[in-house]
């Protein structure tokens, strides 16, 4: 009995088509054991809770300045007749003051879970620095084996312009992996749609934000006082009116 002609050659290409199938697997589970290695780590991220561009012996002048200034544009804004403009101007060490002490303890701890457990400042931070805002998140992943956390790091810009708002990601990493860019544009559009469109914040800053803009030292913002005075009476309840409180407009809730 004979071979057909081809037979064995036959059979050689499909053993070489399975081991290249094979190896292209074990390639990928290696990658993938790489990857994960890569993101998730053994130690939390360190959070950036006690930045100050300023020397620390200033840090006790900070709250003065932020609630001088509230105070200052409230008058402008009590004051202010239709159509008219103020300008604002926090350097970065006062508006992370805000952020840390007033947004973190009266908005960011009351938000939604994430994975069964708050999201807490004691595991987010974000910062104004060198022009850009800095935000860190640990996600505790206890039962991974790759790691206990996932630390989450985003770079990213904000801008205002005749009521139109801009965000721009400058760098977005889960542990030592960048993000891609169309995955978090995605995911911006609808947390935008879900929880920003049509909101009361959003008509503040179309009608009211004429101007906002970073710089290297801080957050510079040209509005309108008189449109700011009719819009704050529906923002002045709950953690809103602690937060108009604590930056100096007094009776903001009147």
């Amino acid at each position: 009995m004979t071979n057909e002609p081809g037979t064995g050659s036959k059979g050689k290409v499909l053993k070489i088509l399975l081991w290249s199938l094979l190896s292209i697997v074990v390639l990928c589970l290696t990658a993938a054991g790489i990857l994960a290695s890569m993101i998730f780590e053994k130690v939390p991220i360190v959070l950036d809770h006690n930045y100050l561009r300023r020397p620390k012996d200033k840090e006790p002048f900070i709250p003065f300045y932020v609630m001088r200034k509230g105070q200052n544009n409230y008058d402008i804004m009590k004051d202010s007749k239709p159509g008219t403009r103020s300008t604002i101007y926090y350097e970065d060490d006062e508006f992370n003051y805000i952020l840390r002490n007033v947004l973190f303890s009266n908005i960011l701890n009351q938000a939604g879970a994430t994975g069964g457990k708050r999201i807490t400042a004691k595991r987010t931070s974000l910062i104004l620095k060198n022009g850009a805002f800095h935000l860190k998140y640990i996600l505790d992943t206890p039962d991974n084996p790759f790691g206990k956390y996932l630390n989450l790091y985003f770079v990213f810009k904000i801008a205002v312009k005749d009521g139109k708002d801009h965000l721009e990601i400058l760098t977005a990493k889960a542990g030592s992996l960048d993000i891609p860019k169309f995955i978090l544009d995605r995911k911006l559009q609808e947390i935008i749609r879900k929880y920003y469109s049509g909101t009361a914040q959003e008509r503040l800053i179309k009608s009211c934000i004429i101007d906002l803009h970073l710089d290297q030292n801080g957050i510079f913002a040209e509005y309108s006082p008189y449109v700011l005075k009719q819009e704050i009476k529906h923002l002045s309840g709950g953690a809103a009116g602690v937060f108009l409180g604590q930056l100096g407009y007094d009776d903001a809730k009147k």
